[in-house]
């Protein structure tokens, strides 16, 4: 985690000037923010305050700069969440600044074009993006088609079968579907088979079977801080234990609200969590 934020802020850092101009309102980054206790009060009336746009974005950029790991997590998921396109700049390759648009499978690690001329030249690359460029090129015959029928009737609605046209193109959404569905799925059965191979993934079941076999003694302890005892739903597909540490592991994923604050604790710190990632659970079952 520490390597990938040192990366994600030399992004920052590098395309500031392009985030900057493209940032236009701030405040729904600076309302998540302060929610999180990542500023306060004076911080964020100060950047509102400044003059133009691009003061008030260069403000905000300083903020995820430098106020640390929070900041910055929550700088890059409300990015993402309202402009994808813009937040993809903070997972490019942090040496050449371009898209990581290939994995070498000897090395197991994501490279740019530069990457592979430099230094994996002679490697099995995987390409990140074949598939999905055919893909982008048949919903755009798809829409092309649908366009081109619409004209058609349009020029000419008396010789056109509005059934006939509903039905090929319901069968063309369809097989795109499919398709889509079915890259998906190839993809995330890929993603388990390889993970089986990770110690990372053994890791991650070791504590899901520790935190299973310790269960009694984490809900007591957080029956002992709340002073009641917990009502528990049907466990989830996934136990609260394991997405606390899906959490640690990817702090975009909620940590689980049926955890308590004791437990959370207790996996997060056995999963290795930073310190600051196990204040935020603190502080996020205290709310």
């Amino acid at each position: 985690l520490p390597d990938t934020m040192a990366s994600e802020l030399h992004l920052l850092r590098s395309n500031r000037e392009g985030l900057g101009a493209k940032i236009r309102f701030v405040k729904p980054f600076l309302d998540r923010l302060l929610q999180y206790g990542e500023i306060v009060q004076e911080e964020y009336d100060a950047i509102v305050a400044k003059e133009t746009p691009q003061d008030r974005a260069r403000a905000l950029l300083d903020i995820a700069e430098t106020k640390g790991r929070g900041a910055f997590h929550h700088f890059r998921e409300h990015l993402k969440k309202v402009n994808p396109e813009l937040g993809e700049v903070l997972h490019r390759c942090s040496q050449h600044n371009k898209p990581l648009k290939l994995f070498c499978q000897k090395c197991e690690t994501l490279l740019c074009r530069d990457c592979r001329s430099e230094d994996h030249e002679d490697h099995r690359c995987e390409s990140l993006v074949a598939e999905g460029d055919v893909l982008r090129r048949e919903y755009t015959a798809f829409k092309r088609e649908n366009r081109k029928l619409l004209v058609e009737r349009r020029k000419g609605a008396g010789d056109c079968d509005m059934e006939v046209m509903r039905r090929e193109a319901n069968d063309r959404r369809k097989i795109l579907k499919e398709r889509l569905s079915a890259m998906v799925d190839k993809e995330y059965d890929a993603f388990l088979e390889q993970l089986g191979d990770t110690t990372q993934a053994g890791s991650v079941s070791s504590i899901a079977d520790s935190g299973s076999a310790a269960w009694s003694e984490i809900t007591s302890s957080d029956q002992q801080e709340h002073g009641h005892s917990k009502m528990l739903t049907k466990e989830p597909v996934f136990p609260w234990y394991v997405r606390v540490v899906q959490y640690v592991l990817s702090p975009a994923v909620q940590p689980p609200a049926e955890a308590g604050a004791a437990g959370a604790r207790a996996v997060a710190v056995s999963a290795g969590a930073s310190a600051s990632a196990v204040a935020y659970l603190h502080m996020w079952y205290k709310k």
